[in-house]
């Protein structure tokens, strides 16, 4: 059985890897067939010798099947009512549909069965059922055909059953075997019609088609791509969910760097172009011959060249781009590579395949700051214009204004959750992203956009939550994540950093509660049992807290937060070679480790060893020459050696640190009266 990324107890790293690896080549536009075309074999049902099977010939290029397509799932049907069986296709790529209607010349005959079970000893659908069917021309031989459920990967046939019959004029007999193993026989069927059987019915009813006043038109599909190049291509990508752009960082003219805030009322249209395109330099004539209708619009049009990109100062001048004749009602300058990937990255979540962007490209941003249109090739001012004045917060405006195609939409809340949450994830992963840029305000403002449409979620709740701590924004982070595990008791990583919090504020009553619960879920995680012992240890229960700490290395013994924080404990209590042990692996675990060898060097003095005190203090001095603690002690060492230089340094440094520091200052004071 292969495996199942749903399956909760899948760990296959490896596997999740693979998922990972094909989810980004899907959105590359990688092709799962390796680009090989459809093919399609004909039964030729010739035999070349007595006892060989029947022989298959290739028809894929005469029959038009050899699209190039990742196809997915054929279904044969009769979907035009003529008696032959069309076809549709499914792909993974577009078209995602395909439809082939079958034109050959109606020279033969056909007949169709749709079966009822009776409901009791045999199933309604009659799946399972057999159908044997007898001609007059070919008495000896019969075909035979079987009701299915399936007829391939992710298809599904219609439940009628098609017979070719050729020339045969006549069908002599049908016999029909139901799924409970009784039979009946049809004798007065007529050839070229459909028949309805019920089972104990002896008489079939012929169905004939509604009349309907709409009519499928077939239309043929071209078999390649369109191309892309040419001076008047031009595709616009309508944004479902608009995507926040809240800052433009360019060059102007002048070679200076510029941020420019979007949104606050005006609208903006982002061009990126190039001086070694025609098409460019066609698109930005005609965005200057329409500078005016674009002003009335109110859109502020940014032209930003792209060949130079670089995050300092750009080496062209932009005069050198176009002839002197060329003069621009708008301003203009050169992109960063900071835009470019912030403009890449929201084309990406917007558009399932990561193409590079073609040049032109413009991208619009409404007047609350968010990219709402994309536009490769050349722009259209008054289209532009049009778009400009439908913003809109309304999402099924914006799914109806994104269809490629007319149409009658299903309002149906129900089927367009799916949707709305779909386009909210891809905002969240976005907004993921920032965050691990650092860029943690624009990070908050996807987040925040998530909750629109989202507003009963916990993870972006949490996403604030965690921003926001990042921020130094303590009120707002504990705000969200209370909010969030209001609607997810049980998501644990809430959990634990509004615990992180409450130990941090010395709140240790409540952070223990938070951790307590988190265990009550899963009594292994080892960083909750390691800050539930912290919490026991604020509150004057030392015994309880190394008993946490010491059951969170059984399970995680890598830990050196933890070890350290066994050490303290047991150095405060006395127990001077359990606190070694675990200062040792802690420095084993991280040689750095912030504070360690100060810990070392108090063990070290309790030791009554305090040469080891003095080398620890001053390793710990050096990873962090501004620890006050290590800096006092090793002041007082110098000052018991009789080493008065020595530890007058020490003590000014700790003044250096702490100004108002007493035994810093109560000790120089005694060493001057000396």
């Amino acid at each position: 059985m292969s495996h199942s990324l749903n399956d909760e107890e899948d760990e296959d790293r490896n596997l999740n890897k693979t998922f990972t690896d094909l989810s980004r080549m899907i959105r590359q536009g990688r092709s799962f067939s390796g680009h090989e075309r459809n093919c399609c074999f004909l039964n030729t049902g010739k035999f070349e010798q007595p006892g060989e099977k029947g022989c298959f010939a290739t028809i894929s290029a005469l029959s038009g099947l050899d699209f190039p397509d990742d196809a997915r799932a054929v279904v044969a049907l009769d979907w035009d009512g003529d008696g032959d069986l069309d076809l549709w296709l499914a792909n993974r790529n577009a078209p995602r549909l395909r439809f082939l209607r079958n034109n050959l010349a109606p020279d033969n005959n056909y007949i169709t069965f749709k079966l009822f079970g009776n409901g009791s000893t045999c199933n309604r659908d009659a799946i399972g059922a057999r159908i044997e069917i007898f001609t007059t021309e070919q008495t000896d031989l019969k075909q035979i055909k079987t009701v299915s459920a399936g007829a391939g990967f992710i298809s599904q046939t219609s439940r009628w059953i098609s017979f070719g019959l050729g020339q045969a004029k006549k069908v002599e007999r049908v016999l029909i075997s139901w799924p409970d193993g009784s039979n009946q026989e049809l004798t007065t069927t007529k050839i070229n019609n459909s028949y309805l059987v019920v089972q104990g019915e002896q008489t079939a009813k012929i169905w004939r088609r509604p009349q309907t006043d709409s009519k499928l038109i077939a239309k043929l599909s071209p078999t390649t791509p369109t191309p892309t190049t040419g001076d008047n291509q031009s595709i616009r990508i309508p944004l479902v969910t608009p995507l926040p752009l809240p800052e433009i960082n360019y060059f102007d003219n002048n070679h200076e760097a510029q941020k420019q805030l979007s949104g606050h009322g005006r609208k903006i249209l982002i061009n990126l172009f190039s001086r070694q395109s025609r098409q460019s330099a066609a698109e930005l004539r005609t965005l200057q011959q329409g500078a005016q209708e674009l002003e009335q619009a109110g859109i502020n049009l940014l032209a930003l060249e792209i060949d130079d990109l670089t995050n300092s100062r750009p080496k062209t001048d932009i005069n050198e781009v176009f002839p002197e004749s060329f003069t621009f009602p708008f301003r203009y300058g050169f992109a960063s590579p900071t835009l470019i990937a912030d403009l890449k990255r929201i084309h990406n979540l917007s558009v399932p395949l990561e193409r590079p962007l073609p040049i032109p490209t413009s991208f619009l941003i409404d007047t609350q700051g968010r990219v709402s249109m994309i536009y490769k090739g050349s722009i259209n001012p008054q289209q532009l214009a049009r778009d400009a004045s439908r913003e809109t917060n309304n999402f099924t405006e914006r799914v109806l204004e994104a269809m490629p195609f007319k149409g009658h939409f299903c309002y149906d809340p129900q089927l367009l959750r799916p949707l709305r949450e779909n386009f909210a994830l891809k905002m969240l992963h976005g907004g993921r992203r920032l965050e691990k840029m650092g860029r943690l305000n624009e990070a908050l403002s996807y987040y925040y956009e998530v909750l629109k449409v989202l507003p009963d979620a916990a993870i972006p709740r949490y996403r604030l939550g965690e921003t926001h701590y990042q921020l130094r924004n303590l009120n707002a982070t504990i705000s969200n994540l209370k909010q969030a595990l209001e609607k997810d008791p049980d998501l644990t990583p809430a959990r634990q950093l509004l615990a992180r919090i409450h130990l941090a504020q010395g709140q240790a009553q409540p952070a223990a509660l938070q951790l307590l619960t988190i265990l009550q879920k899963n009594p292994q995680d080892s960083e909750t049992l390691a800050n539930l012992g912290i919490a026991y240890a604020a509150l004057g229960r030392p015994d309880m807290a190394c008993s946490k700490l010491e059951k969170a290395l059984k399970i995680a013994p890598e830990n050196a937060s933890t070890n350290f924080n066994l050490g303290v404990l047991n150095l405060r209590g006395g127990h001077l070679k359990k606190a070694e042990k675990a200062f040792t692996k802690t420095i084993l675990l991280q040689a750095d480790y912030p504070g360690v060898r100060y810990h070392l060097g108090v063990l070290a003095e309790q030791q009554q060893k305090p040469e080891n005190a003095v080398r620890f203090y001053r390793q710990e001095l050096k990873n962090n020459p501004r620890h006050l603690k290590a800096t006092l002690r090793l002041g007082e060492l110098y000052e018991k050696k009789g080493k008065v230089q020595e530890a007058t340094t020490m003590y000014k440094t700790a003044l250096d640190i702490d100004p108002d520091q007493p035994l810093a200052k109560a000790s120089l004071k005694r060493l001057q009266g000396r």
